[in-house]
Order: structure tokens, then sequence, then C-alpha cells
């Protein structure tokens, strides 16, 4: 015998709270923005994952003061109003291609800084050319761990 689901529209308006999750890539973005804020920024609702985790250790990395509270959801970076507080770092990405992208832009700018980003085998095989092409007609340098362009 086949179970039955009924199935009874409501007959007043539905009441209630529903908490949704925080967006990986809002959450990317907004640490972004506050890192070129200029002074303190706190965002609540973030999402904690591992891309999130990568990009604020990078940001930290690159000298940025970040306060992240996972059980509150909230983080508050320090901005530096468009300026990248250390001239070198070297930033390990793993596979989180949002993080790889919008640290890739980012790095450009400071242009007398000299970075290493790097990732996972398979972070390296990402599509990277047009970004990086975009930034080499800004007067942006990428280059490879030879010195030759990057692509």
């Amino acid at each position: 015998m086949t179970p039955t689901l009924v199935i009874r529209p409501f007959r007043t308006p539905a009441r209630g709270v529903a908490r949704v999750p925080g967006s990986k890539s809002i959450t990317n973005r907004a640490l972004l923005l506050a890192a070129l804020a200029d002074g303190p920024t706190t965002f609540s609702g973030a999402l904690f994952s591992r891309d999130t985790r990568i990009l604020i250790a990078a940001l930290r990395e690159l000298g940025f003061a970040i306060e992240a509270d996972e059980q509150a959801r909230t983080i508050r970076v320090e901005g530096q109003a468009g300026r990248i507080p250390r001239r070198t770092a070297r930033l390990h990405v793993g596979n989180a291609g949002t993080a790889a992208r919008f640290l890739t832009a980012f790095l450009a700018l400071a242009p007398e800084g000299v970075y290493h980003l790097d990732g996972d085998e398979a972070m390296r095989a990402r599509p990277m050319a047009g970004l990086l092409a975009a930034l080499a007609g800004a007067g942006c340098r990428a280059v490879d761990p030879a010195g030759a362009p990057a692509t």
C-alpha cells in the first residue's frame, strides 16, 4: 500500500519566523568591502565556511584586524580606506574560487606590493585568464612562479 500525504491549503495567513543561513558569497563580498572601508565595520548573519575562513585568514595575513565570532555569526573588520597594510604576503586560498578571484583583484590596490597567491591543485586548474587580462589592461602585473606572465 502506498502512503498518502494530504496537503491542506492554509485558510489564514501563515505566521512564523524563518532564519535562513548566511551566504558564503555575500559574506566574502562584505569582508572585502569592510577591508576597503575607512574604519571599523561590523556585520551579522555571516556564514562561516571553509571559503570564508580562508578569506579571513588571507585578510589577516595582509595586516587587517578582524574579529570573528562564529557563535554570534558576526565579523568586525578594521578597514584601511583602500590601503593594504602589508606590502608582501604569501596567501593560500585552498580551493576557494571566490576568495582567489576577489583577492587577485583586491591585491591590485597595492601597485608596489608583492604578493604570492596559491591554492590547491584544483584551484590552479581553474580559469583566471579573463581576470588576469583585465588587470593587465589596467597596468597590473601577475606572473607565475617562473616569472612568466600568469594566465
